[in-house]
This record gives structure tokens, C-alpha cells and sequence, in this order.
């Protein structure tokens, strides 16, 4: 007799999956971007997703449904701690008129969290509800301390700005923009 997984046994299947390299049968993407809180502290927040076409669609007339997990996991590099999990889902509905056209719908799972200076490895997998495909992908980024001196931006203001048909088109003077040095 076939029995469904409970939460906890989702959750460890998920961990052992995690493990394994890149790879799934779903082709995800992972993106780490790194911001300075409030009072100064580093924020971690994460955006993971998918094409909604690679998942077993739950059907329907006029709306189609993607149901899915996803686990997190943030290692410190260089320290001992143990690993920061964090997990989610996502269930999403979708006009059925948006797989026709060329642009194809997109599941976006995002979270923020808290973490110290130090280089990390996140690894991501989102496994597909209905089917049990899944897809891990890993990426390794650094946080700084933000609350020493300011980095300079790695923003690069120009003078005139390229639309998509190659037309150029003279931007704002920015001869009065003063970047602070010292937070």
C-alpha cells in the first residue's frame, strides 16, 4: 500500500537531495544578493525559481497549478556552525493562455535572512509536488561588514544610455551626485 510522505520525511528526502551536485530534472535558478539592514547589519535575501512549464501542471480549464517545495541551505565557509536551512513552497495558478506565448510564466520563490560577514555556499533544490522532479543548483558569494567604512559602488554612471533598438539617448548630468566615503 503506497503512503504519502509526512512533512518531516519531505524535509529529509529534500536534505539528501540537496547533497547530491548540480543536477534534476528541473533546470532552476538560484540568486543571492547581499544588502545592508537598517542598522548596518548584512541581509542575505534569495530568490530561487523555475520555469512553470518544467512541472507536472495540475490542469485545468481555464488555469493551470504548480505545487512545489523548496529547501535553502547557507554554509559558512570558513566556520564550524552548523548549516542555516530554510525551506518553502510554492503553489501557484497560471492562465492557461500564458504557456502559449513566447514568454513563458516563472515560479519565484524569495526570502531574507539574517548573516554574518564571512563567504558562504547556498545550495537550493525545488522539488516539483506532483511528480517528485527536483533541480539543485549552488552558488558561493561573500558578505562584507557594512558597518566599517562604505565600499565604493561598482555602479557605473554614464553619459548616454542605448535603448534595445540602438538609439542613444543623452541621460540626466549627475555633475551634483556626491557618493558618501564614511558611513
Amino acid at each position: 500500500k503506497l503512503r504519502l510522505q509526512s512533512r518531516a520525511e519531505r524535509l529529509v528526502s529534500l536534505r539528501k537531495s540537496l547533497q547530491m551536485s548540480e543536477s534534476g530534472d528541473l533546470d532552476i535558478q538560484v540568486e543571492p544578493e547581499i544588502f545592508a539592514g537598517p542598522d548596518g547589519s548584512p541581509i542575505l535575501f534569495v530568490s530561487v525559481g523555475a520555469a512553470a512549464h518544467q512541472f507536472n501542471l495540475k490542469k485545468g480549464s481555464r488555469e493551470s497549478r504548480v505545487e512545489g517545495e523548496i529547501l535553502i541551505q547557507i554554509v559558512n565557509s570558513f566556520s564550524q556552525k552548523i548549516p542555516l536551512y530554510h525551506n518553502g513552497s510554492v503553489d501557484e495558478a497560471f492562465d492557461n493562455s500564458l504557456f502559449e506565448g513566447s514568454s513563458k510564466p516563472f515560479i519565484n520563490y524569495q526570502t531574507v535572512l539574517p548573516l554574518s560577514p564571512g563567504l558562504y555556499e547556498l545550495r537550493a533544490i525545488i522539488r516539483d509536488g506532483r511528480s517528485g522532479k527536483f533541480g539543485v543548483k549552488r552558488s558561493s558569494f561573500l558578505v562584507s561588514n557594512f558597518r566599517g567604512n562604505s565600499v565604493p559602488s561598482s555602479l557605473l554612471m554614464t553619459r548616454y544610455t542605448t535603448t534595445s533598438n540602438e538609439t542613444e539617448i543623452e541621460a540626466v548630468s549627475y555633475t551634483h551626485l556626491t557618493l558618501p566615503t564614511k558611513r
